[in-house]
């Protein structure tokens, strides 16, 4: 049960929760800035207190958390040197004080980890109250995205069919495979060890990434992209958070590569929306087959991200998107028609959006991409293929770029993860030194409350494969 509660009602989010993926440990966006605490996790250990590296976010995080260790502040003109228009749009610097104020009551915090690149992080952040972690971004030198997210942990099991009920326990629509990838000739697939409800159809978010990756690939194969081949980012496919690459002026230049890595390791949706332009919707949806996919027609028509936000923020054209189906997964040629004459109409577009009407559920109205467990187990599989060919490659590095949890012994760890309001799910191909394991976890409900702090499916994870 939860019932204690962070106090972050005015703390900007690193990222919306639509078509998020996971980082350090997995994570969603959420849009709403409230997070709650739970008292259900373990008591943490004692901290050991580790020092911040010298960077540009590494210095940042180190006046977030000084702050917290103040008496008070910062002013308001502190708050308009040290953070950025995005944050300051939602959070006005005269009252960025009592956000921190109210941010004190659940310290004293202690520096446990710290996991980021030059301008973005997540601290790992022990308190009397409950264990946090604080994620922190930069743009043009200043923080523009904060957030404060319980890190829960779950308990320790003997095996895998334990961690199976722990994830029904938390969240009772839900999906569980634990896989070994076994060969049948030349044919690798993945054969259950553990499985429960593998075959039930659930949102995926962020993880459809592992459709358009493969899109790419088969186009690099064919010849009609290259790695090194240089695509140019246009207004209209940009997209909200997560990932930094909308925040690039148009025109700039960006390899199919680098995109793709983006996409995968930083779940950047606007990376994803380029490829996606790229290889053109129907290749994408072309690729679901090819990947194992069991039923490609529930993702006729591929949304990009753009139109999932853009839709998911808009309550009158969610109602024009449910009312051309019965449900999502309704997924006959007539309905696919009709959402993509929904599409064909889209207004054009700012990328704002209705907080209220972004922050809900709306995977349940068709606004996602849908699979199995057993589909994205598939489709790990499918990709190693790819990255075991010379024109696939980099297939290989780009999944491993970010492994999202520790598992001892392993020698190469692919991930994927992705959440959206009332959906969370994450995907690891591990190799260790005699087997290959794929474990494929989702969750959904009719609420953000209704899956499991990432941080606690991230843990599961690893006390599954560990």
């Amino acid at each position: 049960m939860r019932h204690s509660r962070l106090a972050l009602a005015a703390v900007v989010a690193l990222a919306l929760s639509a078509c998020s993926g996971a980082t350090a440990p997995p994570a969603p966006e959420p849009t709403t800035v409230s997070a709650e605490a739970s008292t259900d996790a373990s008591p943490s250990q004692e901290a050991v207190p580790v020092e911040l590296p010298d960077t540009p976010v590494g210095e940042a995080a180190q006046w977030v958390l000084d702050l917290l260790a103040a008496d008070a502040g910062p002013t308001a003109e502190e708050a308009e040197e040290r953070l950025g228009d995005e944050f300051l749009g939602q959070v006005p610097a005269d009252q960025v004080g009592q956000v921190f104020a109210q941010l004190r009551e659940e310290g004293p915090f202690t520096l446990v980890s710290w996991d980021g690149t030059d301008t973005q992080g997540t601290a790992e952040l022990d308190s009397p109250a409950t264990p946090v972690l604080m994620m922190i971004a930069l743009k043009d030198g200043k923080i523009d995205g904060l957030m404060f997210v319980p890190n829960e942990k779950a308990p320790e099991i003997q095996t895998p069919a334990e961690a199976s009920q722990l994830l029904l326990d938390k969240a009772p629509t839900s999906s569980f495979l634990l896989a070994e990838v076994t060969r049948t000739g030349d044919t690798p697939e993945c054969t259950p060890i553990e499985q429960r409800d593998a075959d039930t159809v659930l949102p995926i978010a962020s993880m459809f990434k592992l459709y358009v990756l493969g899109a790419v690939a088969t186009a690099v194969e064919n010849g009609t992209l290259t790695w090194e081949q240089e695509l140019t980012l246009t207004e209209s496919v940009k997209s909200l958070p997560t990932g930094s690459l909308r925040n690039e002026p148009a025109g700039t230049k960006v390899t199919v590569e680098k995109a793709a890595l983006e996409m995968i390791s930083n779940s950047d949706n606007t990376a994803a929306d380029l490829l996606i332009d790229a290889v053109g919707r129907e290749a994408v949806e072309a690729e679901l087959e090819t990947m194992g996919h069991h039923a490609p027609e529930l993702n006729r028509p591929f949304l990009t991200t753009r139109e999932a936000f853009q839709m998911g923020g808009d309550q009158g054209i969610r109602a024009k998107w449910a009312a051309a189906s019965n449900g999502y997964d309704d997924a006959t040629e007539a309905v696919s028609e009709a959402q993509r004459a929904v599409l064909s109409g889209l207004p054009e577009w700012d990328l704002t959006y209705d907080e209220t009407t972004m922050g809900s559920p709306f995977w349940d109205e068709g606004i996602d991409w849908y699979a199995t467990a057993a589909d994205l187990c598939a489709a790990h599989v499918n990709l190693q293929q790819r990255a075991a060919t010379e024109p696939g490659k980099p297939v290989r590095g780009i999944l491993a770029a970010y492994p999202g949890i520790e598992v001892p012994g392993a020698v190469y760890i692919g991930f994927k993860g992705g959440s959206v309001p009332g959906a969370l799910g994450l995907s690891f191909y591990v190799e260790g030194p005699e087997k290959i394991r794929v474990l494929v976890l989702q969750s959904a409900g009719d609420s953000p409350e209704s899956v499991p702090q990432p941080s606690w499916m991230a843990s599961l994870a690893e006390n599954t494969l560990g």
